[in-house]
């Protein structure tokens, strides 16, 4: 088995980064004033559906942002715990 070399700092930082990320997936989008041409009302339903998909997006990524800090905080505890174990036992 190879050796695992993990930045937590590194972790924390692609965690903010999916939650910045996730905050521009739901940012609102202009809607077409209305008007007696189809193509407004096409257009709100493509804003609306990609709205949906966006929120959808948003969540995944703010789930993956919780699950990377608390990877990179259970790695740094761990390893605190080792090097405790080793010096007691040294």
């Amino acid at each position: 088995m190879g050796l695992l070399d993990v930045n937590t700092a590194g972790l924390q930082a692609l965690a903010a980064n999916c939650s910045a990320w996730s905050a521009e997936l739901v940012a609102p989008t202009p809607s077409v004033t209305p008007s007696a041409q189809p193509s407004a009302a096409a257009v709100n339903t493509v804003h609306a559906e990609a709205a949906m998909a966006g929120k959808a997006l948003a969540a995944r990524m703010q789930s993956t942002a919780a699950k990377l800090s608390e990877a990179g905080a259970q790695y740094a505890a761990n390893e605190a715990e080792s090097a405790t174990n080793l010096t007691i036992e040294l």
